[in-house]
């Protein structure tokens, strides 16, 4: 059987003097027809204060009936008079001795019932000081030992290291810093790939051509011009004429070659092809070497191969007179 708290019994007890409101009365029915237990104690409970009634009225009911006899028993009857002053003679007969005497005790016995019942009322309905001890008809009801309390598993939240092509990414559209000014010819090439078009700019730079003493005879074929170089052709398509070897044109031809080995390797790496652009950075020579280093390193970082590019950028970093010494060194220390 469960047990009940003191807040129940309180609840039971103004139920069965009916002062509970009608919310409070439906939810306690409610229990009563859910709750087994609960109703078997609303029902010990009734019974219990009937009980008590029922014998206090009785033994008030027999204190009052024996007050009545011996006042009775020591007071003397008068016989009482007619209108002419005649004695009349006292009533003998017992049933109407008894007729006499049963509205005192009815009303004796009502008085004493609304006495007991108002001195029960009281001694239940105490005051919040002196509340009743409930003896609970209950067995204890064994306890469970307190399970330890763990605090929950903290997990932690792995941090997110940005790859290295996505650190080095800021770096691919700055302007490259040349040793001296790039070609004429290079120039359309050079304004297409400053307006974010690569893929334009390696078609452009697929149509320079070295610069000639003569004229090409009418007959010569003419130069494939709608696709980039291959790696294993000369940039300049077909070998240079007897005329172009001359001293005057070699030298401007091999600073054209080299700005245009450069460019074209800086296109491929801005168009998303980093492996090509290695390829073609890895042939330039001075005096673009030392940019063609800083943008294969990052060729290689955008391979997500960090290795060479940090060994390249090393290099970079500990030459004093590098024009990307310091781009190096930063780099460097977001990729630690």
């Amino acid at each position: 059987m469960m047990a009940f708290s003191e807040a129940d019994y309180a609840q039971i007890d103004a139920y069965l003097h009916n002062q509970l409101t009608e919310s409070e009365k439906q939810a306690l029915e409610e229990r009563l027809r859910n709750e087994s237990d609960f109703a078997a104690e609303v029902e010990w409970f009734r019974s219990f204060i009937q009980n008590y009634q029922q014998l206090r009225t009785r033994e008030t009911v027999e204190a009052i009936n024996q007050q009545l006899r011996s006042q009775a028993a020591n007071e003397t009857p008068s016989a009482p008079a007619d209108q002419d002053g005649r004695v009349m003679p006292l009533p003998t007969d017992q049933s109407v001795g008894r007729r006499s005497f049963r509205p005192v005790w009815l009303a004796a016995a009502a008085i004493g019932t609304v006495v007991l019942s108002l001195g029960i009322w009281f001694s239940l309905r105490q005051t919040t000081d002196e509340k009743p001890v409930v003896v609970q008809r209950t067995e204890p009801t064994p306890t469970r030992p307190a399970e330890p309390t763990t605090e929950p598993e903290k997990t932690s939240v792995p941090t997110v290291t940005p790859s290295t092509r996505e650190q080095s990414r800021p770096y691919l559209n700055d302007r490259p810093r040349l040793a001296g000014q790039a070609p004429a010819e290079l120039r359309s090439a050079i304004d297409a790939l400053d307006n974010d078009d690569p893929a334009a700019a390696l078609r452009l730079l697929s149509r320079v051509r070295p610069q000639a003493t003569k004229p090409r005879p009418a007959d010569a074929p003419a130069p494939t011009t709608d696709t980039a170089v291959a790696d294993d052709e000369p940039l300049f398509g077909a070998a240079p004429t007897e005329s172009a070897t001359t001293t005057a044109n070699a030298a401007t031809n091999r600073r054209l070659d080299t700005y245009r080995q450069f460019y074209t390797g800086l296109s491929y790496l801005r168009n998303g092809q980093p492996e090509q652009a290695l390829r073609v950075l890895n042939k330039v020579k001075a005096p673009l070497r030392e940019a063609a280093d800083w943008y294969s390193a990052l060729s290689y970082l955008q391979l997500n191969q960090p290795a060479p590019g940090k060994r390249l950028l090393n290099q970079i970093s500990a030459s004093p007179n590098h024009p990307y010494r310091n781009d190096a060194q930063k780099l460097l220390n977001q990729l630690q």
